[in-house]
């Protein structure tokens, strides 16, 4: 649906609506930014809200093949501070203005919102999107059918 019709809407939020192609574009933006940095083989932690843009920024670290950890904006600075230091992730992902405390704590960053994304971008390559994230679903429900856990769970970093 996504390939042939890219103008639908994806995501509704307040009065703002967002389609594929825009999708496809933050997507395309975050994942050139990762890509840009030399990362180790560790998650990317990714700090926002339940949003468009921590939505793209969820497709882009798995579109760059990093695991993700998600964290909502409005959990309490000791629990971000743990679940960081547990985590010790390869680079953070912001997608909200951060306080003074969480400036500090998260000094390797990348900053994203929708004043410094592009979201009218070229369409060519969500075929590719598409195609990446059925193998990632198609990979993940191998592993499942092998009763092999331990390595989804390790895959996908989940803290407990």
């Amino acid at each position: 649906m996504q390939t042939k019709k890219p103008d639908l809407i994806v995501l509704a939020e307040r009065e703002q609506k967002f389609t594929y192609r825009q999708l496809f574009a933050a997507v395309s933006e975050i994942s050139k930014q990762i890509k840009e940095r030399t990362l180790v083989n560790r998650p990317i932690l990714i700090f926002g809200k339940n949003d468009f843009i921590s939505l793209a920024a969820m497709l882009a670290a798995n579109l760059t093949g990093h695991a993700y950890i998600p964290v909502d904006a409005h959990t309490p600075f000791e629990r971000t501070e743990m679940i960081k230091s547990a985590a010790k992730p390869a680079v953070v992902i912001t997608t909200v203005n951060l306080s003074e405390d969480f400036s500090a704590l998260f000094t390797d960053r990348i900053s994203v919102n929708l004043n410094t994304l592009s979201l009218e971008k070229n369409f060519q390559h969500l075929i590719f999107l598409k195609l990446f994230l059925e193998m990632t679903a198609i990979i993940l429900f191998i592993l499942l059918e092998q009763q092999e856990y331990q390595k989804v769970l390790k895959s996908v970093m989940i803290i407990l």
